[in-house]
């Protein structure tokens, strides 16, 4: 079995809960009655579209209605046309040290999305450094090296309790004078609401500023497939304090729906 089929198989409850139930409802439809918009408005909010959303899509989709082309072509494109163009690669900065700084709430996956991504970057060719900016649960720093030795990456890290920003000041200057190509940052799950979590993180934005003179190249904010529109005020709330730039969504090999990635790119 190919990566791409295992992925496919794994989104298959979501291909079959959400997409099934949506096309279910509009096949041999040739006009949308109230009955319709209701059903649908049910599907799709229970998918985590949010309410904005589905009033777009389905606004859209009555004004293209003519009889003459499937209702489910409709809405696929009405969906499509939320996302197109958003897909985009990750930068990498060709003229030297490319840092990826990842965040995001306790529990969403943020260390195992970077040893993906640093077990993809390697096989590319790459040299990659982590450095384990969770200093904060007693088994952050732990999970982050057993990753690393794993896949034989190397892993920068302090005793638990540490500065993270201290951390990270280590890793940066390893990174450049070792002329590593990636800097993956990992930092403590943080609830969006605790302000004193959130100014942490901050100042590891500053650390990385003033010792590149720039921000990270990606900041990337991961999400649970399964929070719902909860990740909207994730969203804006670690936009305001560190600029995100990218988003990667969890845990989608189960119930989750996902919709609420047309949330996010709407």
């Amino acid at each position: 079995m190919s990566v791409f089929d295992k992925y496919k198989k794994g989104l298959s409850k979501t291909k079959k809960g959400f997409f099934s139930g949506l096309i279910s409802a509009i096949t041999g439809k040739k006009e949308i009655g109230s009955e319709l918009i209701e059903e649908v408005e049910d599907i799709l909010l229970g998918a985590d579209l949010g309410y904005e959303v589905v009033s777009d899509i389905l606004e859209k989709v009555e004004a293209k209605l003519d009889g003459k082309i499937d209702m489910e072509v409709l809405f696929k494109d009405a969906l499509y046309d939320i996302l197109k163009g958003k897909e985009r690669s990750l930068k990498v900065n060709e003229k030297g040290l490319t840092v990826y700084f990842f965040v995001g709430v306790n529990g969403v996956g943020k260390t195992t999305t970077i040893a993906k991504i640093a077990q993809k970057l390697k096989k590319d060719g790459k040299k990659v450094l982590i450095a384990a900016g969770d200093t904060y649960r007693a088994a952050g720093g732990t999970q982050m090296k057993l990753w690393g030795d794993k896949l034989g990456i190397r892993v920068i890290s302090h005793e638990r309790g540490g500065d993270p920003s201290a951390v990270l000041f280590d890793a940066i200057d390893s990174a450049v004078s070792q002329n590593y190509d990636f800097l993956l940052i990992d930092t403590a799950g943080r609830l969006h609401t605790k302000v004193n979590l959130m100014e942490e993180l901050e100042k590891m934005r500053r650390t990385i500023r003033r010792k590149l003179d720039r921000d990270a190249d990606e900041t990337i904010l991961v999400i649970d497939a399964t929070t719902g529109q909860n990740a909207l005020k994730q969203l804006e709330i670690f936009n305001k304090k560190v600029g995100i730039t990218s988003v990667v969504v969890t845990k989608m090999d189960g119930s989750a729906k996902g919709g609420i990635i047309f949330a996010i790119a709407k």
